[in-house]
């Protein structure tokens, strides 16, 4: 027993001593982040000098990371005009200032290699769509894009043929189809508020009934307290809780 203790007290000695300078280490780690981080702020100039690279946005990254094929800049301008950059030639198109787009991006109207050499007319005017069924040729300036983009809802193309001749959705039994074909939850129609975009679920309502202590608004479908009215804040759907309000007293 009188030997234990020493050696008990001889592991903790050791076992702490371990911990402080783990301690030591991590803060010493520490001390070094946050010293990069306050020389980042204190204005250096964004230059090779300084180990820095500037952005076409003005965006300040580090030099180390121009042409490490990720888009640090946020706009690109760190992967471009890159040297021994190679692009994956069956799926991506080499640009002329060296960055690699996606080929299902090629002639579809948008610059995306940053100089438009991916909307080369002379390549979009020559090149057929893809007979496979994977390309949707616009009707106008002979334009490819993914047939997946046909009636998705957005103008891929930019005389929006590709959303011309669409079938219109159909409705479930528990849905309430606008005028515009768009599908909203039945729950939704004529509860005094505009969920259809073309506001056709608020259209040929039947009046509604409120309760003596409640304001009807004007289109006769909303209900709102009477202490709402005249109170500054637009409750109604169309506004008129707060026509004809006597003037306030100024203060």
């Amino acid at each position: 027993m009188l030997i234990s203790i020493p050696i008990e007290m001889n592991r903790k000695f050791k076992r702490d001593k371990g911990l402080n300078k783990l301690n030591w280490i991590l803060s010493i780690a520490l001390y070094v982040l946050l010293l990069l981080a306050f020389v980042d702020c204190l204005g250096i100039p964004c230059t090779e000098e300084y180990n820095k690279f500037l952005c076409d946005n003005q965006h300040c990254i580090w030099k180390a990371w121009r042409c490490d094929k990720e888009n640090d800049c946020k706009d690109n301008s760190d992967e471009i005009n890159c040297e021994n950059k190679t692009c994956n030639a069956t799926e991506q198109f080499r640009c002329n200032n060296g960055l690699c787009v996606s080929r299902r991006w090629l002639c579809d109207g948008e610059d995306d290699c940053k100089d438009n050499s991916d909307e080369d007319p002379t390549m979009c005017k020559n090149r057929p769509c893809n007979t496979t069924g994977q390309d949707f040729q616009c009707a106008h300036g002979k334009s490819c894009i993914s047939s997946t983009w046909k009636c998705d809802g957005d103008r891929d193309c930019s005389d929006g043929s590709d959303e011309v001749d669409c079938e219109q959705p159909t409705c479930l039994p528990s849905e309430f189809q606008c005028s515009n074909h768009e599908c909203i939850t039945s729950r939704w129609r004529c509860d005094g508020e505009m969920d259809c975009e073309d506001e056709s679920d608020e259209q040929g309502c039947p009046h509604k009934d409120c309760a003596a202590n409640e304001f009807r608004c004007s289109s006769h479908q909303q209900c709102i307290p009477l202490p709402w009215k005249c109170d500054e804040d637009e409750d109604c759907e169309d506004g008129s809780d707060e026509q004809g309000c006597p003037a306030r007293p100024t203060p």
